[in-house]
Parts: C-alpha cells; structure tokens; sequence
C-alpha cells in the first residue's frame, strides 16, 4: 500500500485501494475457516487459500520493476485484482459452505430426534456427576479446608 501511496511515478489510488482490499479480503477468509471450523469439522473450499495468496503476492513482487512499462515487468496491479476479488469470492464461499453444512447437520439432528420420538424411545437425561477432588466432593474438599 505503501509503495502505490506515496507520491511519484508508481502513485496509484486504485492500486492502494486494491491492496486494502486484499489486504482485508484475506485476513476474512482465515477468520472465516476458524471461526467455520468451530461449527463444523472442516471448512477449506474456496479459490484462493493461503498458499495460493502467497504465491500470487511473490509472483507480483518478483515481477514489478518500478517505471517499467513492459506489460510482464509489472504484473503487481494484475494480481492485486485477483487477490481482492478472489479473497472476497473465497469468503463468501465458505460462508456459504458453512451454512449449507449447519443446515444439514439441523436436519440430521432433528431427523434423528423425529425418529427416537416416533420408535418410543424416550431421551434418557443423566443426571450431572458431582465435582471430585481426589476422592473427595468439592463441599467435603472446603469443610476440611475451613476447619
């Protein structure tokens, strides 16, 4: 961003605006799939990913000579478009994929309670175990303590 912000030949607002975009796009796809993954076993769809991020922001930055008009020596504002819009396609995909999946494991999860209540059998609640310290409960634990 920097490089594109600062005045001189290279001074680019679109191309600052790209890199943000980027910049964005790519720290909510990995706080997508973590925050995915917490719902559901596995969230890692999606067209750019983190080596493929990093290997379109190595290829533009070994390609980018300042002041070169040569289409090849500046591949740099290319791939900060494909970084912008896939790291934003890529979100919304997995977004998408994590609803798809929550939804289906709801059904299953209420196709299965339909079938226990339709066979007859009915939800066995158990009752919570109390908290044991070394063979001893927690308010036998604090009337020796207090003692």
């Amino acid at each position: 961003m920097i490089f594109y912000a600062r005045d001189g030949s290279s001074h680019s607002t679109l191309n600052v605006f790209l890199a943000g975009a980027g910049l964005m796009g790519s720290v909510m796809v990995s706080y997508t799939s973590a925050r995915a993954e917490s719902l559901i076993p596995k969230c890692d769809v999606g067209f750019l990913r983190r080596p493929e991020r990093v290997v379109l922001l190595i290829i533009g930055a070994l390609s980018t000579h300042p002041g070169s008009q040569n289409l090849l020596a500046n591949r740099m504002p290319a791939v900060l478009w494909v970084l912008a819009i896939g790291s934003y396609w890529t979100f919304a995909h997995r977004m998408y994929h994590t609803w798809l999946e929550v939804n289906r494991q709801d059904a299953a999860r209420a196709l299965a309670v339909k079938n226990d209540t339709l066979s007859g059998r009915q939800e066995r609640r158990v009752a919570p175990e109390p908290n044991f310290v070394n063979g001893a409960n927690a308010t036998q634990l604090s009337t020796k303590q207090a003692g």
